[in-house]
């Protein structure tokens, strides 16, 4: 199957400002939004809170992306945030030292993680349920290597 690119999107709710966002990908260490602290993101509203996001393009099925939520130079920040490659949703909090982040993303896109048997082969697409997929059908919604996918 060709790898079709697709944008992952980040998003955070955090309990300060101002929120910055420093990315950079995993294959080749690019700054994908500019020099620290990153850049401040753009704001939607879900479920009647602010939150922060932002999409990189993924561009082959082995890219990932990297990404730090910090306050500006000097100011409190997380640890990395690794291997992004789907969208994903963040919790944050400033402690006064750094700031600590929970993973939310089940919470709002209803899909847990799917863990691999990896003592027996398993199927590479998945039904919406996480059932095992042998035929893709146009016009259902799959996930392939963690990302969901619509096959047109």
């Amino acid at each position: 199957m060709e790898f079709t690119p697709y944008d992952a999107t980040v998003y955070v709710k955090a309990d300060f400002t101002p929120v910055y966002f420093y990315i950079w990908d995993s294959n080749n260490n690019t700054q994908l939004n500019g020099n620290w602290p990153g850049k401040q993101p753009a704001t939607t509203t879900i479920d009647g809170e602010t939150w922060y996001y932002q999409s990189v393009r993924i561009t082959s099925a082995d890219y990932y992306f990297n990404i730090i939520f910090n306050q500006g130079n000097g100011k409190p920040q997380t640890s990395n945030i690794t291997r992004i490659s789907s969208d994903r949703y963040f919790t944050a909090h400033n402690n006064g030292t750094s700031i600590e982040y929970e993973d939310v993303t089940s919470q709002y896109l209803g899909i847990e993680t799917i863990h691999v048997d990896t003592d027996r082969a398993a199927p590479a697409v998945y039904d919406m349920t996480g059932c095992p997929v042998r035929e893709m059908k146009a016009g259902q919604l799959y996930i392939r290597n963690g990302q969901k996918i619509l096959l047109k």
